[in-house]
């Protein structure tokens, strides 16, 4: 497995701050160990509707997950729009931090019939459907324009829309890793890194929408648009979240074992790999794509 040494994450220069829907945000990163210029470190909303969390109940159906690379009594769950695992604990013994591993997938289009087109690698501290915070990456293929867009983003839910860095690159195959660390309950700090592009980008946070996190999830979202559009998943790889792991307030940790796999019918399935927490996310067969080894993402 590809050991993500963020070895050169250093030297972090404070070079934006900003006031976006009540929170307080400093933006810093480094690019080949250089700062990069504020003029770089901007987030926008998306250009045709903003990226939207859409909370949801999810029902658990308790039994074995039927795709499950090894034995496992995990509950599944069916979810409109996320694959993935959710690992949960209690108020008090939130979750501090969580992080994850993964390769931008190279996002294709799956059916001429849909306009828009997403996927949304990421990692999520959450309470219920009601506040959460998330970081990852994001593809979306605007079949009208032949177009592939690939973003680092993020959102603190519901105080803010999903925030896009639209000028840090990302393009397919890409090592991004996100984490998310909360010193307190409206508070955090975010860490996401390319790491094939040597770059790192931090993000700190305060005056959040208190999260008192009870929930760590591991997914692939086809996010919520504007006017609550939802997606179809586009055709991507087989993605690996791996270095999948939470800390929580008392220093334990969870992962990917024992947690609920979400799917969504006729789009995507999630399934635990290996006690290395390792998590696999794939559409389903039919939908343009393959089951890969884990080997594949080293």
């Amino acid at each position: 497995m590809r050991c993500l040494s963020a070895a050169f994450i250093s030297g972090f220069l404070a070079l934006a701050a900003r006031h976006v829907d009540g929170l307080d945000i400093t933006v810093s990163g480094t690019q080949n160990g250089e700062p990069i210029p504020a003029s770089e470190l901007t987030f926008s909303n998306w250009e045709d509707g903003p990226l939207r969390w859409r909370p949801e109940n999810i029902a658990e159906r308790p039994g074995n997950n039927k795709f499950a690379a090894t034995a496992a009594a995990n509950p599944t769950a069916d979810s409109p729009s996320y694959c993935g695992s959710i690992n949960r604990s209690t108020a008090s013994n939130r979750v501090k931090s969580i992080t994850g591993a993964w390769q931008h997938p190279n996002c294709r289009v799956q059916t001429d019939k849909e306009l828009r087109q997403a996927a949304a690698p990421k990692v999520v501290i959450g309470h219920g459907t009601s506040v959460v915070l998330y970081a990852g990456s994001y593809c979306q293929v605007r079949n009208w324009a032949g177009k592939v867009d690939n973003y680092l983003y993020w959102e603190w839910y519901p105080l803010n829309e999903s925030q896009i860095l639209n000028k840090i690159p990302v393009a397919p195959g890409d090592w991004i890793q996100a984490t998310i660390d909360m010193p307190s309950p409206t508070s955090a700090q975010i860490v996401l890194t390319n790491f094939s592009k040597q770059t790192a980008i931090t993000i700190i946070l305060y005056n959040g929408t208190e999260l008192v996190g009870t929930e760590a999830i591991w997914m692939v979202e086809a996010p919520y648009l504007a006017n609550n559009y939802q997606p179809i998943y586009p055709r991507f790889d087989t993605i690996w979240i791996t270095e999948a792991n939470a800390t929580l307030q008392n220093g334990s940790k969870l992962g990917i074992m024992g947690s609920v796999q979400s799917q969504v019918p006729n789009q995507c399935r999630s399934w635990e790999y290996d006690d290395t927490a390792v998590e696999l996310i794939q559409l389903w067969p039919g939908t343009g794509s393959g089951v890969a080894s884990p080997g594949a993402a080293s």
